[in-house]
Parts: C-alpha cells; structure tokens; sequence
C-alpha cells in the first residue's frame, strides 16, 4: 500500500474542480435592496432567479428574469443574459468575470459548497451579483436534481424567510423562522414565527400553517403551494429554496433538513456565510437600512470559539456603504442539531440549525430591533483544520478533518506534508516534496502528525492530529502544509485528493 502510495505522490492528476474548473448548471434567486434616486424614499427593492451554468472549458453563462418596485413608481420586470470566464480556488472561492475583455472591471464572488450542490454570494462591498455598487444582497444557487421527485422531499426542515411588500409610503420587510415536515409524497404541514419592520418592529409566536402541497420536477424544480413556482431542490434533497413573486411583492423562502442529532464538534473547521438583516430601531424600511453580512467563520474544536471575518455592506435612504470588520462569537452544537451562534445572545432571538450532513446551518434573527436570515456553507475541500497558527513557545495542535464524503466509506486516508509549501505540487498533489513529505508518506501515524494512515468511517470522515512540542524555536517562521489522499484499498487507486491545509508556526 505504501508503495502504491509512494506512485501515487509523483504520477496523478488533480481532479478537473480542484484544478479551477467544473461543470454544472445552477438555479438561484437573488433578493436585492438598493440606493435608487427615482424612488421618492430612495430605496428600491428587486428579486432575480435564474440559472447560472458552468463548463469545463472555463467559462459560464447567465440567463435571469428581474423584478424590481419602489414606493410610487410602481414594479417592473426584465430579462437579462450574460457570459464570460470564471476561476475556482482550492477553497471553493468562484469568481466571475463578466467583461472579460476589460478584466477585473465587472466581478462577481460567490462560494461553492464541498459536495458542489450550493453556491452562496460572497463578495465585498464594492460589488453586487452583477456588477452594481451600493446594494445589500442574499444571493443562493442549488444545482439541479436528476431524475429527482417528490420523494426526495421528505422528513422535518427548518426555514428562513424574507418578505417585502411596497406600501403606499414605505417598504415593510419581515423574516419569518419555522418548521416543515414534507411527506415525501406532496404534502406539507409547518409552523411559522415572524418579525416585522411595520410599526417599529414586532414578534409572533410560533403558529401553525393551514397544510398546503408541493413538486419536486425530475430536474429538481420546486413548487409549493401559496405562489411558490420558482425553486430549486438540492440532488440531496438536503436544501432547498422558493420564490414568490408578483406586482410590489416577493417573497424567498430558503429550506434545510434538520439533522437528527449532531455532536458539539460538528462545526469544527472553515465556513462561509452571507446573511441580509433588517433594522426595526427606526421605523419602517425607508427610514432605515437593510445590510448584507458576508465572510469566513473558523470554528476551533479546542474551545468551540469561532473567528468570524465579515464585509458587511447596506442599503438605507441615506445611500449605501460598508465596512469590514472581526469579531468573536461561541458557536456551539445541541445534541437536537440547534446552534447556539452567539452566545451573547440572551433574548433567544438568533436561532440556527445544523442541517443533514453537518455542511450547512440556516440561522435566523427575530427580535424588536433586528430580524433577518443567513446561510452557512462548509467551506469546499475535503480537509480542514480547526486553527492556523501556533505558538513555538506554548506548542499546540491543528486537528485535521478529513471529509472525503460517503462514497469514500471504508476506504484508506493518507495525509502528508511539506515545509516546502503547496504550490506547483507533486503532479497535482498539493504539496511540494521536500524531506518532511518523504517522512509522512513514509512512516505514517508517526509525530508530529498522528492519525495520518487509516480507514475512512461510514461517512468517509477521519481526523489527523498535528502536534508541536513545547518549545520549538527552530521551526518559528516554518508553514507547514498538509493533504490527504484517499485510495482504494483494492486497486490502490487513488479516488479523492484534498485541498492543502496550513499551520504557520508563530514566536
């Protein structure tokens, strides 16, 4: 095995999506608010939905219908297309470039989820979905199904919602948080709890729907009853959104299958997330802002503490803006799948839920001030570690989760390693051999990095463990870079190679 691994290191290719392509074609709704002088109070309010296809060629194309309505000037509607060249990182990061021939002056970022059923925006301030400045925006792509039915939506779903309605003198936005059971035959039964910008803001209790129906299309179209005909249902059948949308009024409503019970390390690793929020402080929606928060959340299993990177930028009568900023929050998993995602939360008013497969958590906010939904993708790559950095003086660990997915169960995992960094790589692996490869691939289980050489679990999981003894002096300033490898413990062929992941060795 060793031997074949050893082949394996200095003669395969990447994968075609970790080489910076893929192919697929993407259903996604896009709800938008905006700074726009015609509308008497200054803000206008749009939906898109449409697809977005991807070749292996590197390029893409867009094809997309728009509602958009403000205050006194009534809605409108359009088509619109669009094509050009994208990349793709090893860290799921999708960039558009929608004016290839004047590179860099038309980007659009969004992030593909691991297993490649989501995109979610994910961009800075600058720039929205196609270009625009000065709009707060939630943006969700779902690939779509094959051979899929209605079968394929069934068991208990959490959902988040966003309405908006035009009044005759303002915008009134609400979220709305609750539960779906599906029976997977076309039938629907669930709960709601809203919270609104009418009147400075106002919460509901949890109250039952009249039970309605849905369909799931072979190519994983979804309807549901209520004026939801466009949508889209993960092949999974793990997520899914609806759109409703007529005249002065939208409505996005995004599903995710709860997960059954999940253990208090399920978040350990790298996120993405994008949220779109409200604020009730001030009045209805033309006194104040909508904001779209977007970025990266690391969660640390050593402490259940996350590092949250965020953009957040908005839309109010104002004009728009943005910043950028950190802070720390203390994600933590209940054993009924319910986050808690920020622990300074006293009032119950954030809420989440981790959904079947641990790779996505839909959240919500319900208060008198804010309210408001978000989405968080596990960041794509089968391998991640809980930190990046260790201290030569204190020692440390990086725990390494391997993610290779169910259709690598009981299969073998390698992880090696390199001082050297990742790039150009050993033939598409990412690491640059160098003498701490040799000894990974080597002398696996070995310190510093244990748990190296084994069998993937039922749901082709593992974790490796790096350990930095207390002091290292010699290594302060060394980046060290690991990947897996996952082979065939029959054919030794090789069937899944990770992203690379770091540890930078600090003072």
């Amino acid at each position: 095995m060793l031997a074949r691994t050893l082949v394996a290191l200095t003669a395969l290719s990447l994968p075609a999506a970790a080489q910076g392509v893929f192919a697929g074609s993407y259903t996604f709704a896009a709800l938008n608010y905006e700074v726009e002088g015609s509308c008497p109070n200054g803000l206008r309010w749009s939906t898109q939905s449409g697809t977005l296809s991807f070749a292996l060629d590197g390029t893409f194309t867009l094809a997309s219908n728009e509602r958009s309505a403000c205050v006194g000037n009534g809605s409108a509607s359009s088509s619109n297309g669009g094509s050009g060249v994208y990349s793709l990182s090893a860290a799921g990061d999708v960039v558009l470039d929608l004016d290839p021939g004047n590179p860099g002056t038309n980007i659009a970022r969004l992030v593909l989820s691991h297993d490649r059923e989501l995109l979610l925006f994910d961009h800075g301030p600058e720039l929205d979905f196609e270009g625009s400045l000065g709009r707060a925006e939630f943006v969700i792509g779902i690939r779509g199904g094959v051979a899929s039915t209605n079968a394929a939506l069934q068991g208990d779903y959490v959902y988040g919602q966003i309405d908006t309605a035009t009044g005759s003198t303002a915008i009134q936005t609400t979220a709305r948080w609750g539960a779906f059971t599906f029976d997977g035959s076309g039938g629907w039964t669930g709960s709601v709890e809203t919270a609104t910008s009418l009147g400075g803001g106002a919460v509901t209790p949890p109250t039952s729907l009249t039970p309605g129906t849905y369909g799931v299309a072979a190519n994983g179209a979804l309807q549901m009853s209520g004026g939801y005909t466009i949508g889209a249902l993960s092949q999974s059948g793990r997520v899914g959104f609806v759109l409703f949308t007529e005249s002065s009024t939208t409505s996005l409503r995004v599903l995710l299958k709860r997960s059954p019970a999940a253990s208090t390390d399920a978040l350990v690793g790298r996120w993405a997330y994008s949220s779109l929020t409200g604020d009730t402080t001030l009045g209805p929606f033309g006194q104040v802002a909508m904001e779209a928060e977007r970025g990266d959340l690391l969660v640390d299993a050593r402490t259940n503490d996350a590092l949250r990177a965020q953009v957040v930028s908005w839309a109010d009568a104002n004009g728009g803006g943005g910043r950028v900023a950190a802070r720390a929050t203390e994600p933590f998993v209940r054993a009924n799948g319910s986050v808690l995602v920020d622990a300074t939360d006293t009032t119950g008013a954030r809420r989440a839920w981790l959904g079947a497969g641990e790779d996505v958590v839909l959240a919500a906010e319900l208060s008198t001030e804010r309210y408001g939904i978000g989405l968080y993708l596990r960041r794509w790559g089968s391998l991640a570690g809980d930190r990046s950095f260790v201290s030569s003086s204190d020692g440390g660990v990086q725990r390494l989760s391997i993610r290779a997915g169910a259709a690598n169960a009981g299969r073998v995992y390698l992880v090696v390693g390199s001082t050297s960094g990742f790039a150009p790589g050993i033939s598409g692996v990412p690491v640059n051999f160098d003498a701490y490869t040799l000894a990974t691939a080597t002398s696996p289980n070995t310190a510093p990095l244990t748990q190296s050489l084994g069998l993937l679990d039922a749901r082709g999981r593992a974790q490796a463990t790096f350990t930095l003894p207390a002091p290292s002096p010699a290594f302060v300033g060394t980046t060290f870079t690991h990947a897996c490898l996952v082979l065939d413990p029959l054919t030794g062929a090789t069937t899944l190679i990770s992203n690379p992941e770091t540890l930078t060795i600090l003072p």
